[in-house]
């Protein structure tokens, strides 16, 4: 076999229901030039047999079957330290990949020097929902201050150049949400970029492991959202952490005092990405402000003392907003204290 181009990470544990199709989806895409690195778990149905009929009649595939159960994060770094391509692909042995995915993202990393990552739109689907497609911001700028709310890349539809990943891997500890939390530091030295299309097909279903794993999600989201913000001098014991996220985006309504909370640590976000660059500046302002404008006219028992609070001391909010909601706003606080 030539160098392959790309080598494609298929983690499989207990997947034999829809093995079948994940492992057809790789091997009908039209760029073929890959190996296919399939890692067996300690699958205890018939997965193993399935995948050994398939390198029967393939010889891009790489079969490795573990004796113990590793867990993905695991599974997925011994597969980057057998990847002999410089472009890793990530691939769920329940998902179906378009065939047209491969040729589309190694064209991005390999006609933008800049890009480190490249992800894309994936449709949902499976068993009692409505199949939706998940679309997420194309642009680095958007896609690095908007990893402070969520995870906007798709696991399933990574591709990446091995290289700039250097010594960077998935945390075991980190069993739900290590992608997030991998992609939350990578971002921080390469761009990322989503191609506008669905490339992969995601595949929900009740033995998800987002489903299954009993962790507090809770509490492994914020440290993963904290840890972007640690240069700041931000971290889990900061006072007043909640409200650095809730000055990113809206997400319901709150008192005037916790929104005047809200707005200072939204500035001192602004005031100290100016010194240290970390983030596009005009895209964290935006964001920054646009949730606090809507925070003001969304203000729950509103009373005069906030709208003068609001007139004197954070003006220009009050001035940015429409004149529906300057009018909103100046009522709510005169006709329902």
């Amino acid at each position: 076999m030539e160098t392959p181009e790309i080598s494609v990470i298929m983690p499989v544990f207990n997947a034999s229901k829809y093995l079948k199709e994940a492992i057809e989806s790789i091997l009908n895409q039209n760029l073929n030039n890959f190996e296919f690195i399939i890692l067996n778990d300690n699958s205890t149905d018939n997965s193993l047999e399935i995948i050994k009929e398939f390198q029967l009649i393939d010889q891009r595939i790489i079969l490795i079957d573990k004796k113990e159960n590793c867990g993905p994060s695991k599974i997925r770094n011994e597969g980057i330290e057998l990847a002999k391509a410089e472009f890793i692909a990530f691939m769920d042995a329940d998902d179906v990949a378009i065939s047209t995915r491969f040729e589309k993202q190694i064209a991005v990393l390999k006609n933008n020097d800049n890009i480190g990552l490249c992800g894309s739109w994936f449709k949902l689907f499976g068993d009692n929902i409505e199949d939706q497609i998940i679309k997420h911001y194309e642009y680095h700028d958007e896609l690095k201050v908007n990893f402070l709310l969520e995870c906007y890349i798709g696991n399933p539809t990574v591709m990446l150049k091995k290289s700039l990943l250097k010594d960077l891997r998935f945390k075991n500890e980190f069993r739900v949400m290590g992608d997030y939390e991998l992609w939350s530091r990578l971002i921080q030295s390469t761009e990322f970029y989503n191609i506008q299309e669905v490339l992969v097909n995601y595949r929900w279903h009740q033995s998800n492991i987002t489903i299954t794993t009993n962790v507090n999600r809770k509490e492994i989201h914020l440290l993963i959202r904290t840890n972007q913000l640690s240069e700041f001098g931000i971290n889990l014991n900061s006072p007043n952490l909640d409200c650095y996220f809730l000055s990113l985006e809206y997400s319901e309504r709150q008192t005037p005092e916790k929104i005047k909370t809200i707005i200072d640590c939204g500035k001192l976000l602004i005031k100290k990405n100016l010194e240290l660059k970390i983030f596009n500046q005009f895209v964290l302002e935006k964001k920054i402000n646009e949730t606090i404008c809507k925070l003001i006219v969304k203000a729950k028992n509103n009373n005069l003392n906030f709208l003068f609070y609001v007139l004197k001391f954070e003006f220009y909010f009050f001035n940015e907003l429409k004149f529906k909601h300057k009018l909103k706003v100046i009522l709510k606080s005169i006709f329902l204290r």
